[in-house]
């Protein structure tokens, strides 16, 4: 229904804009962690433009078995004007995921704002909060997705130009938690990524690495020192994906997105 709304909007945008023919980028999607507690759901144009971001549908979707759920979604005045998101409906579960569907609505020239998609650079469209507990979350076309007409896709001037889904940033920076106190490099990681730990007291630490079902494909209990401790992370039998990386240190638990190539 979302995207046949979509979609009977195009003739309107076509002709309140005046048919705008120019050409315009292919646009990927992502959800990564920000800093709060909270996800950041991001997009990434291929080349400049300052057209009508005109509608998007995508869903997010994670474990139900973690017992999280999702808050209302945050928009800067900007982000707003880029794309109005709204959730729709409620969360749904199917079999051992949970999912929420969102939309997005502009006929706003980006123009008028003024204001300019870089192509090849990430911009935020919204945030929303992590709700009760941390898990894996993941924008995907699957069965689901595609029986409740919630695959990803976006148009821009009233066109589609839907591009990939992409696990995280481009960069090869580490996966680091909030105060810097857990991390994980490189991510994303092809056969084998490092684990620093900076615990405020000596004891033991139990690591994990879960996937976007919930289930653990990776533990390790460990000791760690006052300071930073490494540990190395074998992700050769580990299938390609994104996984969240949990440490119970002595001084508390730490969570982050790693990658897996």
């Amino acid at each position: 229904m979302l995207r046949n709304l979509s979609r009977a909007l195009l003739a309107f945008i076509a002709i309140a804009f005046g048919s705008i023919v120019r050409s315009q980028p292919i646009v990927d999607i992502t959800v990564v962690p920000g800093q709060n507690n909270d996800l950041e759901v991001r997009i990434r144009p291929t080349t400049d433009f300052d057209g009508v971001c005109s509608s998007i549908v995508f869903a997010i979707r994670w474990s139900n078995a973690s017992g999280a759920s999702l808050g209302a979604v945050q928009q800067t005045i900007e982000q707003h004007d880029v794309l109005d998101i709204t959730a729709v409906g409620s969360e749904q579960v199917d079999g051992p995921y949970r999912y929420q569907i969102y939309f997005g609505l502009s006929l706003i020239p980006l123009s008028d704002i003024p204001f300019v998609l870089l192509g090849g650079q990430e911009y935020t469209l919204f945030t929303v909060p992590v709700v009760n507990a941390q898990d894996v979350f993941s924008i995907v076309n699957d069965d689901w997705t595609e029986a409740n007409n919630a695959d990803y896709y976006i148009s821009l001037n009233g066109v589609d130009s839907t591009g990939d889904i992409y696990g995280i940033s481009t960069s090869t920076g580490p996966a680091i938690d909030a105060d810097g106190t857990f991390s994980a490099w490189p991510n994303p990681a092809v056969n084998n990524a490092t684990i620093t730990m900076r615990a405020a007291k000596a004891g033991m630490a139990d690591l994990r690495l879960i996937d976007a079902s919930g289930k653990v494909v990776w533990s390790e209990r460990t000791s760690v020192t006052t300071g930073p401790t490494t540990r190395d992370l074998d992700l050769r039998g580990v299938a390609p994906g994104a996984y969240l990386l949990r440490g119970e240190l002595p001084d508390g638990t730490r969570t982050v997105q790693l990658i897996k190539r």
